[in-house]
């Protein structure tokens, strides 16, 4: 079971886990998805200095261009948070902005820090 809300404009899905108890979220995950909302833009950063590297080298796209790591980070869209069972961990979810063909990027945060960004679609 998975329980969605909706903060501050952001779809959040919880996993099963100690961050939902019958049915809902409690206060413990509304505080942690607080936190990690209020850090978008890390994320971003965090994104950029993981794959920025890969979107230049390797999948650049003409029309946006070689990027540096604030043009990068600018591209992409927040999508969606999914909290993990365990705590601390989660993903925060991306829209690429045409960086990746239409792919997402997502930063897997464990123990509230972010470990590794990655393409997926």
């Amino acid at each position: 079971m998975s329980v969605d809300l909706v903060y501050d404009g952001v779809p959040v899905a919880f996993r099963d886990g100690p961050y939902v108890v019958a049915g809902k979220p409690t206060e413990d995950a509304i505080a942690f998805v607080e936190s990690l909302a209020k850090r978008m833009d890390q994320w971003r950063t965090f994104a950029a200095d993981e794959l920025l590297a890969f979107y230049n080298d390797t999948c650049l796209d003409e029309e946006i261009g070689i990027l540096g790591r604030t043009g990068f980070a600018a591209q992409l869209d927040s999508s969606a948070i999914v909290i993990d069972s365990e705590i601390g961990s989660a993903e925060v979810h991306f829209e690429d902005g045409g960086l990746f063909a239409g792919q997402f990027v997502i930063v897997i945060i464990k123990g509230g820090h972010p470990i590794k960004a990655e393409v997926v679609g």
